[in-house]
């Protein structure tokens, strides 16, 4: 089988949050590190492979962490490299600024200069979305079982932030400088949980990142 790959970009309404999902397999590189560039996405990847893959501490170091199964990777600082491995397969699920938080029920900031294990942040559900992209024949099937997946996770409310998508749209245009679109912004919203102040706790740290705080309530934070 040789080289195989696919983009999709999924229907409403998850269109507002996820902005691509991306399929390859039989992956052929004729090196054995890459250099990820950051570009301010968080994204789960799904190993399809069961070999584990490793997140070096830098280029030419061999210090490394293993990842399998399914992680998740936060917005990046700073590039990360990871290993380029021989017939790697994998099922990448990129959210759009601000849309992984309808489903990791975590704000970015728990995510930023780091990867780790989607189980240490979705427990069980975690597994369960590999298994079914395993499972699904064909590509457009793994494709559909990823967004059937996906929209499990929000409980039926799928909460849409207009403000978000209009900061993110400002932000994607060429020549425009955050520090021009943050002065022309309101005030900061302030964030609660909907469940009460909740009990904080760390998500594991992987890789060189420093440990990161999320809130441990099972509902999302509310902003007012």
């Amino acid at each position: 089988m040789g080289f195989e790959f696919a983009l999709q970009v999924p229907g409403p309404p998850l269109d507002r949050h996820v902005e691509l999902l991306t399929f390859y397999a039989g992956f052929a590189p004729q090196h054995q590190r890459e250099k990820l560039i950051p570009d301010g996405a968080i994204q789960i990847i799904v190993d399809l492979t069961d070999r584990p893959k490793k997140l070096y501490a830098s280029e030419t170091s061999p210090l490394a962490v293993d990842f399998s199964r399914s992680w998740i990777s936060g917005m990046q600082q700073r590039w990360i490299v990871i290993e380029a491995q021989p017939a790697a397969s994998m099922l990448i699920i990129r959210f759009r600024p601000g849309g992984a938080l309808a489903f990791m029920r975590h704000d970015a900031s728990a995510f930023t200069n780091a990867v780790h294990p989607l189980e240490a942040v979705l427990k069980h559900r975690a597994g369960s979305l590999r298994d079914r992209i395993l499972e699904a024949p064909g590509i457009a099937g793994k494709f559909a079982a990823a967004e059937a997946w996906l929209l499990e996770q929000t409980g039926g409310s799928l909460p849409f932030s207009p403000a978000a998508a209009r900061l993110a749209a400002q932000l994607g245009t060429p020549g425009q400088r955050v520090r021009d679109v943050a002065e022309a912004s309101p005030p900061r919203s302030r964030c609660s949980s909907s469940a009460g102040s909740g009990t904080g706790r760390s998500l594991p740290s992987r890789g060189s990142a420093p440990p990161v705080s999320a809130t441990s309530s099972s509902s999302p934070a509310t902003c007012r």
